[in-house]
């Protein structure tokens, strides 16, 4: 087990800000982290368990105990002529283990390729990228629950995945930590590529196997998003809006103009923040460069620091004022 006092967590968050916590706490096996678990001055003290740091933004020093796990391995739990299972150590780099299986021809997973992170988060967001989620592929998580300090192994349904979601999300369960996740990988795999533009780069390989694919999806992604050790960023993510299929014959029956449709979404139902020049301009370059209908729409993205007015109190008195000739 690792302990430091005032350590620094430029290496643990992608924006590699300079903060600092009071503790830092890392554990190898289960019973270093049921060491932590158990002891009282832990107990006692503000706690934030973390990954690889791609969905933290610190504003200040951390004056508590940062816990990162270590937990790595990759080892085959089960197997038959048509399927293996792995049991990932929740430490481990999440694009390691894509890598990993594409090596040996196990498909599942090559389309959430170069997503950031570690495999523990990857199950507990329910990461998805070009038509595939890791939910599809989860056999299994292995757990320790905060409170109880009991260990439990979830199946697939224990964990109530949903689109970005899953029971470890739900502020309504008790806090867990991840230790293992088991995937069942194919070992005859099929493709998922009808997916817009990986679609489109696979023409430019002359077969689609797990290799292309895995490429075509790290070429999307470097070309979308600066890579977050030259320029600090969170990655790439959002949620698509989900309607039912009624409503969305009536949009089309009410904008069946695919730019009128664009037009109103953009226009009426799209607003965002950029803190930054550089961030507004990926922003605005990303959404609305992608196609010849959306270069000349009007659109809702602001170049504007949202973060003072949050902590001041005054974040919506601004959005309204900001967005009051939309009424």
């Amino acid at each position: 087990m690792r302990i430091e006092q005032n350590y620094s967590l430029e290496k643990h968050n992608t924006f590699h800000l300079p903060v600092k916590t009071r503790w830092f706490m890392e554990y190898e096996t289960e019973e270093e982290l049921q060491r932590i678990l158990h002891d009282e001055y832990f107990q006692e003290c503000l706690s934030l368990h973390i990954g690889g740091g791609s969905n933290l933004l610190f504003i200040n020093d951390y004056n508590g105990i940062i816990i990162h796990s270590r937990i790595k391995g990759i080892s085959i739990s089960a197997e038959t002529d048509e399927y293996v299972s792995l049991r990932v150590g929740a430490a481990e780099i999440w694009d390691d283990v894509v890598a990993y299986a594409v090596l040996k021809g196990w498909g599942g997973i090559e389309n959430l390729s170069l997503i950031p992170g570690e495999a523990g988060a990857a199950a507990i967001q329910n990461i998805g990228a070009y038509g595939m989620e890791i939910k599809d592929v989860i056999e299994s998580v292995e757990a320790y629950n905060q409170l109880t300090f009991e260990k439990r192994t979830f199946t697939n349904t224990d964990c109530e995945y949903g689109y970005r979601n899953s029971y470890f999300k739900n502020e309504h369960h008790d806090p867990h930590i991840i230790t293992y996740i088991t995937l069942r990988l194919s070992k005859n795999p099929s493709f998922s590529v009808n997916y817009g533009n990986l679609k489109e780069e696979l023409t430019k390989y002359p077969e689609v196997t797990l290799e292309t694919i895995r490429e075509a999806v790290i070429t999307i992604r470097r070309q979308k998003l600066p890579d977050p050790e030259v320029l600090g960023n969170a990655g790439s993510f959002f949620m698509n809006p989900i309607i039912t299929a009624e409503h969305f014959e009536k949009l089309k029956k009410q904008f069946p103009d695919n730019k009128e449709r664009l037009k109103h979404i953009f226009e009426k139902q799209v607003y965002g923040l950029a803190p930054t020049e550089i961030i507004y301009k990926i922003a605005t370059s990303y959404i609305l460069g992608f196609d010849e209908d959306t270069k000349d729409i009007k659109h809702n993205f602001r170049q504007l620091d949202a973060l003072p007015y949050a902590k001041d109190g005054t974040l919506e008195q601004m959005l309204d004022e900001l967005y009051s000739e939309q009424e």
